[in-house]
């Protein structure tokens, strides 16, 4: 009668211990071959905990957490996995985040717009980061949480971080409009309405401009996710935003939301400044390296607001 008991009694010290690993667990991590966790090599599976750090060794490691994220990293790349957000420390990964989960990487943080969004996060170096969308968009913030930029499905950005304590400025380039009796832009490379405020503006009303100045980090809007002081306002053409400014629910001078479009439109931007970080748009080219070129693979058309 004994040796059941004794049986019992083992068997709770074997099945202890791994139950409370699997309470622990925020998700799981796979491999079709070997990843490092914590520094200790691992074939496989394994239980993804709070804090750990795993890296992908020759063969993609894919993460998946409970809340339905998922992250893969290609050989080479290191996160650092929490159960609400990810610090990808180098390389690349392909994510689908769902809402309320973070990815942090190279002094920014990467966050999905809406309930899922998917695409891939490349870490060029400590302070460049490219973000590409496939489906949802991401919406991409600093370290003090201001909003960067938003990359639209089919688009991919290169963003570099400010040096601390460096005060760059803002170049954002778009059309200039009215809401709710303010001055706005809607910038073509970051995908952002900002609120302007300075003089200059008026007598570009209406028209795509590109405007330099500073961001101011303390102010909120009711109509922009930044609030730009202005030091100088450029033209770049005439006319032509009465489309944008009915979907945007702003409002351009009458008579210019019917301007015919230009027979030769004014060259795209292609990089700006947003609140001191540098943004640029990245060409999805195939064979190249970073988001760019994984987005040239999906076959995937580039959408417009």
């Amino acid at each position: 009668m004994k040796f059941p008991a004794l049986g019992f009694i083992v068997g709770l010290c074997v099945v202890g211990p791994s139950a409370t690993l699997a309470e622990r667990g925020i998700g799981v991590i796979s491999s079709a071959g070997d990843f490092l966790l914590d520094g200790r090599r691992v074939r496989g599976t394994a239980t993804l905990l709070p804090g750990v750090r795993v890296q992908a060794l020759a063969a993609p490691s894919r993460l998946v957490w409970k809340s339905g994220t998922e992250l893969e990293l290609s050989p080479g790349s290191a996160v650092i996995a929490h159960a609400d957000r990810a610090v990808v420390q180098a390389g690349l990964a392909r994510l689908r985040l769902v809402e309320g989960f973070s990815v942090e990487a190279a002094g920014f943080q990467v966050r999905g717009s809406g309930k899922e969004a998917a695409g891939e996060l490349a870490v060029v170096s400590k302070p460049v980061l490219q973000v590409a969308a496939l489906s949802g968009a991401f919406r991409v913030f600093d370290s003090r949480g201001l909003l960067l930029a938003e990359v639209i499905p089919g688009a991919a950005l290169q963003l570099e971080a400010q040096q601390p304590g460096l005060q760059l400025p803002s170049v954002v380039s778009g059309c200039l409009m009215r809401k709710q009796g303010r001055f706005v832009l809607y910038d073509e490379v970051t995908r952002l309405v900002v609120e302007l405020r300075g003089t200059g503006l008026e007598k570009e009303w209406g028209n795509r401009v590109q405007v330099v100045g500073t961001t101011d980090a303390a102010a909120t809007s009711p109509v922009g996710a930044q609030v730009i002081d202005v030091s100088s306002v450029t033209r770049l053409s005439v006319g032509g935003c009465g489309a944008l400014a009915q979907s945007l629910g702003a409002e351009v001078p009458a008579g210019v939301a019917a301007a015919p479009k230009p027979a030769q439109p004014a060259p795209q931007p292609r990089q700006g400044m947003s609140a001191g970080a540098k943004v640029a748009i990245v060409a999805a080219v195939a064979g190249g390296a970073g988001a760019g070129a994984f987005l040239a693979t999906q076959k995937k058309e580039t959408r417009s607001p």
